[in-house]
């Protein structure tokens, strides 16, 4: 992927990202009831997928409630870390530089090589038996 495609991408998904919350959050069109999450996984099958409890894990971090965010889903220590992304967009545009493309470009070869991928899905995996075992 290409430095534009991938900011155009990521300021993309901000925006609608920021556009679901503001809906959400006034209530225009979606309504929930009582037990039931935006989780697709969880109203299908009525099991937690392996994202469950990220978004009250990455408030909890925000909060400074670290060990409470990872007992929640350490996929939110992930979350944070893209929440972060808009602010590294905004200095890479700014700076003329590619520091975020550079993180984008360095976490993806990363994520091909069969010694960190196949951990990496172990660690999915076992996240999401832990919400099965917590039953989010």
């Amino acid at each position: 992927m290409s430095r534009k495609s991938l900011y155009t991408f990521m300021i993309g998904g901000w925006i609608a990202g920021i556009i679901f919350l503001f809906l959400h959050m006034n209530n225009f069109g979606i309504h929930l009831s009582e037990g039931q999450t935006f989780c697709i996984i969880n109203n299908v099958l009525g099991i937690p997928c392996p994202s469950c409890g990220a978004t009250r894990s990455v408030i909890a971090i925000l909060n400074g409630q670290f060990i409470q965010g990872l007992l929640y889903n350490p996929i939110g220590y992930l979350l944070v870390l893209l929440l972060s992304s808009p602010l590294w967009i905004i200095y890479d545009i700014m700076t003329t530089s590619s520091v975020f493309y550079n993180f984008y470009r360095k976490t993806e070869f990363m994520l091909r090589q069969k010694l960190v991928l196949f951990p990496a899905l172990i660690l999915i995996i076992a996240n999401w038996i832990w919400n099965l075992y917590k039953y989010l």
